[in-house]
């Protein structure tokens, strides 16, 4: 879900030209429910903090940024704020919703 109005995203993509289109492909995905508490509001783990990753993880709650990435799985719960699903990098194209 975006988290912040259009106004703002226009200054971002204007300071990260092709940012819009990234936030886009994030939001498109279909990620799957908390393994731990079964909560919908789940984001797939990115590693890093570069002013680009730092503007999608404050755009969208489909994107949760950490440092160093995370050994314990490659999604995370809003709800339990616990890292849940395969281990390593997120596959995104796993949960890219079908465009027809």
């Amino acid at each position: 879900m975006m988290k912040l109005p259009q106004n703002r995203l226009a200054e971002i993509e204007a300071d990260y030209p092709g940012f819009l289109e990234s936030l886009s492909r994030f939001e498109s995905l279909d990620l799957p429910p908390c393994d731990h508490c079964g909560s919908p509001d789940t984001a797939a783990v990115q590693a890093g903090f570069v002013g680009r990753t730092f503007q999608l993880a404050q755009s969208t709650t489909k994107f949760h940024l950490t440092p160093n990435g995370s050994t314990e799985g490659s999604l995370w719960c809003h709800a339990c704020r616990r890292f849940f699903g395969p281990l390593g990098r997120c596959d995104l194209e796993r949960y890219r919703k079908d465009p027809g």
